[in-house]
């Protein structure tokens, strides 16, 4: 098994416990391969991550007082 269940489920746990968003999902029977090429599953990676990339990110207090290029 090139990617065990376990090691991902133990991932998945270490950043749930430090407060990052994740998501998984399982496919019955499905190997490494066959789930990173399942229809679904990249459809929900996908969305994911287009929710989480364009969702507007707290600006930073080093940010607020950088000064604006080409000023």
């Amino acid at each position: 098994e090139l990617v065990p269940v376990k090691w991902s489920m133990s991932c998945y746990d270490a950043l749930k416990a430090k407060g990052v968003k994740v998501e998984m999902h399982t496919i019955e029977g499905a190997n490494h391969l066959q789930a990173a090429m399942n229809a679904t599953a990249l459809k929900k990676a996908g969305d994911f991550l287009l929710q989480e990339l364009t969702t507007a990110r707290e600006v930073t207090p080093a940010e607020k007082t950088a000064p604006k290029s080409g000023n």
